[in-house]
C-alpha cells in the first residue's frame, strides 16, 4: 500500500505544474497588454507645440493650407436644398425662414466620351482645277484618337509614371474608351515628337550651363541591354534611355563645346570629354568606407581612412565657403591639397586594393577638388607661366644634384605653386619614385603603375639624370 505522503507529494507537484503553465500564461498576456500600449501610444498624432512633437523646429510653426475662395469670375451650378424634416427631433411640421447658408464644393465634371465629326468640305481650286479640303483645329490625320486622350495617356505614363495596362484602364473605365496597349505606344511617341522642341530647348540650357552632373545605370529595353543616362543641373534634370555607354552619348548631349564643369563618377567613358571635371567624392567615399571593413587594421589606418577623412574635409569646407573670407579659405584650400600629396607620396601600403585607388587617384588628382578651385582660378591664369619657370628650374637642379635617388620636397617652391602646377610636381616626384628607387632589389610599393601615367603631361617630364 502507498504512502499517504507520497501521493500527497504527487499531488501538490500536479498541482504546482498546473500553477506556473497559469503563471506563464498571464505573464505572457500581460506582456502582449503591454505592447499594445506601446504601439498605440506611438501611433498617436503628439500635440503641437509639446515635448512629444518630433517634428522639426522650422516645421513645427508652418501656416497651415487652407481651401482658396473660388474666382470672381467662376459660374456655379446651382442646387437648392430643402430639408425634409427637423435634425434634430424628426418632426416634419417644418416652417421655411429667409436665411440661406451657401457650400461651395469643387468638384471635377462627370467624365464622358465625346464623339467629334469633322466634315470636310471639299473644294475645287480655279486655278488648277484641283481639289483640296481642311482640317480641324483639333483634328489629326489619320487618327481615331483625339489629341486629349493621347495627352492623357502621356501625362499618365511620362509624369505619373503608371504602366501602359493602367492606362488602358483608366480610359475604359472613367471614360469609355477602349485603346489597345499598341495604341497607347504610338500615342507615347506622338508626344514625344510634340514636345520635342522643349526638350532641345532643356538640353540648350543644358549646355550653357556652369556645372552638369552626369550619371548612367542599366536599363532593359525588350529584354536587351541599354543605359539610363541622367543629367542635371541646379535647376532641371534630363534623363535619356540610349543602348550605349560611351563618349558618344555625351557629345550628343552636352555638345563638344561644353565649357562648364561635368561632376561624374570614375567610368572610363567620361576620361575623353573635353571640360573641366569634378569626380564624385561620394562615390568614392562609398567605396572607401567598404573597404575599410574588409582591408587590415595597417591598410586602412595608414592610407584608407586617413583618404576618408581627408575628402570629408574637403566636402565640408565646400559647403563652408559662404561663411569664409577668401584667405581663410585660401588656406584651408592649401591645407587640403597638402594632406592629398603628403597621402599620395607618403603610400606605402602593398594591398592590391590600396595600390588600385592609388592608381585612380594619381590618375584623376586634377579632378577631385575641381569645386575648390574656383576661387583661385585667376591666381592659377596670371602667375602659372612664373611657376612653370620656377618648377623647372628647381626640377633642373635636384636632378642634378640629389643623392641615393631619393627626391627632394622642395618646400620653396612647393608653397608658390598653385594646384595644376603643384599636381605636376607630385606627379613627377612620384615618377622619380618610381624610376629610381633607392635598392633596385627592393621594388617600389607602386611598382604596377603603367608607365604612360609618367607623361599625362607633356611639358614635365620626369627627371632621370641621378638613375643615368
Amino acid at each position: 500500500m502507498d504512502d499517504p505522503r507520497d501521493q500527497r507529494i504527487a499531488e501538490l507537484e500536479t498541482e504546482n505544474a498546473e500553477l506556473r503553465k497559469r503563471i506563464a500564461l498571464l505573464e505572457h498576456q500581460v506582456q502582449q497588454f503591454l505592447q499594445r500600449r506601446k504601439r498605440s501610444s506611438k501611433r498617436g498624432t503628439p500635440r503641437q507645440g509639446t515635448p512629444d512633437d518630433r517634428r522639426r523646429q522650422e516645421h513645427r510653426k508652418h501656416p497651415g493650407s487652407f481651401r482658396p475662395d473660388p474666382p470672381a469670375d467662376a459660374s456655379f451650378i446651382e442646387h437648392d436644398v430643402h430639408p425634409k424634416q427637423c435634425t434634430h427631433c424628426g418632426s416634419d411640421n417644418l416652417e421655411r425662414t429667409k436665411d440661406v447658408e451657401d457650400h461651395v464644393v469643387a468638384d471635377i465634371p462627370e467624365p464622358k466620351l465625346e464623339w467629334h465629326r469633322y466634315r470636310r468640305h471639299v473644294y475645287r481650286c480655279r486655278c488648277c482645277q484641283q481639289t483640296c479640303q481642311g482640317r480641324g483645329d483639333l483634328e489629326l490625320p489619320g487618327s481615331h484618337i483625339g489629341p486629349r486622350a493621347r495627352l492623357l495617356t502621356a501625362y499618365g505614363r511620362a509624369h505619373l509614371g503608371i504602366s501602359l495596362g493602367k492606362t488602358q484602364n483608366l480610359l475604359h473605365d472613367f471614360f469609355g474608351l477602349s485603346v489597345s496597349r499598341a495604341g497607347l505606344l504610338g500615342h507615347l511617341r506622338w508626344a514625344g515628337q510634340l514636345f520635342e522642341p522643349i526638350v532641345e530647348e532643356l538640353f540648350e540650357r543644358l549646355r550653357n550651363s556652369p556645372v552638369v552632373q552626369g550619371d548612367e545605370t542599366g536599363w532593359r529595353i525588350n529584354g536587351q541591354t541599354a543605359w539610363a543616362w541622367c543629367f542635371r543641373d541646379p535647376t532641371l534634370a534630363l534623363f535619356l534611355i540610349d543602348r550605349h555607354r560611351n563618349r558618344d552619348v555625351l557629345l550628343r548631349t552636352l555638345g563638344a563645346s561644353f565649357a562648364g564643369t561635368l561632376v561624374s563618377d570614375f567610368y572610363a567613358a567620361y576620361n575623353g570629354f573635353d571640360c573641366p571635371k569634378q569626380r564624385c567624392l561620394v562615390h568614392l567615399l562609398r567605396e572607401l568606407a567598404k573597404l575599410r571593413e574588409e582591408l587590415p587594421w595597417q591598410s586602412v589606418q595608414s592610407f584608407i581612412q586617413p583618404l576618408l577623412t581627408l575628402f570629408q574635409d574637403a566636402i565640408q569646407l565646400g559647403k563652408d565657403r559662404a561663411t569664409l573670407s577668401d584667405a581663410a579659405f585660401d588656406r584651408a584650400h592649401q591645407i587640403i591639397h597638402d594632406r592629398f600629396d603628403d597621402l599620395i607620396l607618403g603610400c606605402r601600403s602593398r594591398h592590391p586594393e590600396c595600390l588600385r585607388i592609388w592608381r585612380r587617384l594619381f590618375k584623376h588628382c586634377d579632378e577631385l577638388f575641381t569645386s575648390l578651385m574656383t576661387r583661385v582660378c585667376r591666381r592659377i591664369t596670371t602667375v602659372a607661366n612664373v611657376t612653370f619657370a620656377v618648377w623647372r628650374r628647381h626640377a633642373t637642379t635636384a636632378a642634378s644634384t640629389v643623392p641615393s635617388g631619393v627626391p627632394q620636397r622642395l618646400p620653396a617652391s612647393k608653397a608658390l605653386l598653385p594646384r595644376a602646377t603643384r599636381t605636376a610636381y607630385a606627379s613627377s616626384t612620384m615618377a622619380w619614385r618610381l624610376c629610381v628607387p633607392n635598392c633596385r632589389a627592393n621594388p617600389c610599393p607602386c611598382h604596377s603603375l603603367p608607365t604612360n601615367r609618367l607623361h599625362r603631361q607633356p611639358h614635365y617630364a620626369a627627371p632621370t639624370r641621378a638613375h643615368e
